[in-house]
């Protein structure tokens, strides 16, 4: 410890007698050590300041390359790097095709389902889409077209473009300076499918597919290099509208053919919604004698209904306001009192005059009472029944001289007849 004071102290000791040495301070007064000298010519680097009057020095060529180096950027320690290249100015790829691209432009024909095989960006975008799109019909045998994901800029539809223009417009029509604006983005857009069955077939074959076209195209993510076209996915066509993507409609009882003409088609689409049918509804309604399945029309009218009651819970949602209330639940009776109800609206001279008959339906949070069977929404009985529930009540009780009477509900639209299986 002796030996490392003594030598701290002899170079502070020298550097205060050297000559033109100043002490550097600190807070405090205490010396830190000398200051630095300046320098009197620019240190041979580029990032270091020059003195005003004074040219830079030339930047130092490359260092000459070893005896067996083949690398030839390798540069001397301070040289100045060239400029990085802007990665949008890519080199033309070794393939561009001459033809016109119109015949390869996405129609209204098209699809109405299709798979997106790729997306290009930047430079030559479309040339290289139009020789993907040629190369999927003449090597592949699967329809490909090309079209510009900036004629509808986030998802939006632009006035005069399908699918708002008029009919009679079978493809987008860009005008410039508008064309050179919508040019620098292009999809490939394969199949002609019409069903979404049929497209996600013919995505599962797409997505094996490494096409020629895309052999000296390198995206800026190395992962999907060489990749082919395995991130393609199921869309439709962008310039149909909604209604014209079903044109058809299911065959059943319950849903009968479409007028011709017609392109809407809610069936189909409300098919992909429909909840399994819940075997403790069944066992419920099975048996009983109103059952909802003895009803062979597809619709009915409900009149009444008897469900549990319900409350606003506190900032606790475990704990229910007036628990003593429900103690005891209306919905522990409903299936008994819809029962009854519908057997005395059985007997009931209005409905016997309407020639139609009661139903009761159970779930797991009411039980419904129905009037008559409907073959469709518009059907003018629905109105007439509707009218003459209004006018029903039905005695529930006699107690004493009190006789109690419920009024019927009847509800503004029609209910779907659910079936058992």
């Amino acid at each position: 410890m002796k030996s490392v004071l003594f030598s701290t102290s002899m170079a502070l000791a020298l550097a205060a007698t050297a000559p033109g040495a100043v002490l550097a301070q600190v807070r405090g007064g205490a010396p830190r050590g000398p200051a630095p000298t300046p320098v009197a010519e620019p240190l041979n680097r580029p990032f270091f300041q020059v003195p005003p009057g004074q040219q830079p020095p030339p930047a130092p060529s490359p260092a000459p390359a070893e005896e067996g180096t083949t690398d030839t950027q390798v540069y001397q320690n301070g040289a100045v790097l060239p400029a990085p290249v802007d990665p949008g100015q890519e080199a033309p790829p070794s393939f561009l095709p001459t033809e016109p691209i119109e015949p390869y432009l996405l129609t209204r024909q098209a699809g109405p389902f299709m798979v997106a095989a790729h997306i290009f960006r930047g430079d030559y975008a479309v040339q290289r889409a139009q020789a993907l799109a040629m190369e999927l019909r003449s090597q592949n045998r699967i329809p490909a077209y090309v079209y510009f994901l900036k004629l509808k800029p986030g998802n939006s539809n632009m006035r005069g473009i399908p699918p708002t223009s008029d009919r009679d417009i079978d493809q987008p029509y860009v005008s410039p300076p508008e064309l050179d604006r919508v040019t620098d983005e292009a999809v490939v857009m394969a199949g002609n499918c019409a069903t979404i069955d049929q497209a996600n077939e013919l995505r599962t074959e797409i997505k094996k597919l490494k096409p020629r076209t895309l052999a000296d195209h390198h995206s800026i993510f190395p992962w999907r290099n060489g990749k082919g076209l395995d991130r393609a996915f199921v869309t439709t066509n962008p310039l149909l509208p909604a209604q014209d993507l079903y044109p058809g409609r299911a065959k059943t009882a319950a849903a009968p053919q479409l007028p011709p003409g017609s392109v809407v088609d809610p069936e189909v689409l409300r098919s992909g919604f429909v909840k399994p049918i819940d075997p403790l509804v069944v066992r419920m309604n099975k048996g009983t004698p109103n059952s909802i399945y003895k009803c062979k029309a597809p619709y009915s009218l409900v009149v009444y209904e008897f469900s549990g009651r319900s409350a606003l819970s506190g900032p606790d949602e475990t704990v229910i306001n007036f628990p003593k209330v429900f103690d005891k639940s209306p919905l522990r009776t409903a299936h008994e009192d819809a029962e009854q109800l519908a057997a005395r609206l059985a007997k009931h001279e209005v409905v016997r005059s309407l020639g139609i008959q009661p139903y009761v339906y159970h779930d797991r949070t009411s039980s419904l009472v129905l009037l008559g069977d409907f073959a469709s929404p518009q059907d003018p009985r629905v109105e007439q029944v509707r009218q003459a529930a209004q006018t029903i009540q039905v005695e529930t009780k006699r107690q004493g001289n009190t006789v109690f009477t419920i009024p019927l509900a009847p509800a503004s639209n029609v209910f779907e007849v659910p079936q058992p299986e």
